[in-house]
């Protein structure tokens, strides 16, 4: 259903199901984008990367793992 204000569209309602749904594709979506544009990044210059091995001492020392 299209909610509209002076004859404009301004909402639609639709069902949870539905919006869960959207939610998801749009956020893989953006998932995607960033590692595309990381990936990208990084083969303009390869050493911006990190060891396996540095990063999880990082994680370590942060307490995170």
């Amino acid at each position: 259903m299209v909610v509209e204000r002076n004859g404009k569209a301004v909402a639609v309602v639709i069902p949870y199901k539905d919006y869960a749904e959207i939610k998801t594709i749009l956020e893989d979506s953006r998932v995607e984008k960033h590692a595309n544009d990381v990936y990208e990044e990084w083969k303009r210059n390869p050493n911006m990367a990190t060891s396996l091995k540095k990063f999880e001492k990082e994680l370590k020392d942060e307490g995170l793992i």
